[in-house]
């Protein structure tokens, strides 16, 4: 198998996470005020298994075809006051849009699991 030669990547680098908003579509002026957001990953659950009695040397792997979004994590300051508001939107699926500091927006379905004070 010949060796594929490095490519310039196109487009911009992020280069500064500042400032990455999140906002959820059932409370779009929802109470808080990011502080330290990390967005979401893709875990692909590692590999499938595809090895037969054809195999002479290696075993084989095939990547799967289905994808995990892992967890957007925050955070975040808040008023005391609001915490109904904040608490209200646990177990809500709604979209979710992470707001990165170039403008563009990653937009997926999601909720809010946890909430620590």
């Amino acid at each position: 198998m010949p060796a594929v030669a490095r490519q310039t990547p196109v487009g911009a680098m992020l280069e500064d996470g500042h400032s990455t908003k999140v906002t959820l579509s059932n409370d779009p002026d929802i109470s808080f005020w990011e502080d330290e957001v990390t967005p979401p990953g893709i875990d692909d659950e590692g590999e499938n298994d595809v090895t037969t009695m054809h195999n002479l040397l290696w075993r084989t792997r095939a990547p799967k075809k289905l994808q995990t979004l892992t967890p957007l994590t925050a955070v975040v300051g808040y008023d005391p006051r609001v915490l109904p508001q904040i608490i209200a939107q646990r177990g809500q699926n709604q979209e979710i849009t992470v707001w990165f500091s170039d403008g563009s927006n990653w937009v997926f379905w999601g909720w809010v699991s946890k909430f620590t004070l």
